[in-house]
């Protein structure tokens, strides 16, 4: 049962670790943008004269962060079991 809090701890440490890593390159990549004003009306597009009908992608699926915290954790459950058999013991020895 140990095990088992110890790779869902490490599955939330690594999708906290995910998500604060995606916020802070978005965070400094907004301060540190500056849009190149002399260049922007070089190439100017016209609006489109046609129509598109159709759907778009709106995000990933459903609950595919609930799948990847069970994967995450399945994974920190096997290392945290070969770490505890094989490096672990050995040290003993």
């Amino acid at each position: 049962m140990k095990l088992v809090f110890q790779s869902i701890f490490f599955s939330l440490i690594v999708h906290i670790l995910y998500f604060v890593g995606t916020f802070v390159y978005s965070l400094f990549s907004t301060i540190l943008y500056t849009p190149d004003i002399s260049h922007t009306y070089d190439s100017v597009a016209y609006l489109q004269s046609e129509v598109s009908f159709g759907s778009i992608n709106q995000g990933p699926i459903p609950g595919i962060f609930f799948v990847s915290f069970f994967v995450v954790a399945l994974a920190g459950a096997f290392l945290i079991f070969i770490t505890k058999k094989y490096v672990l013991t050995s040290r003993t020895v």
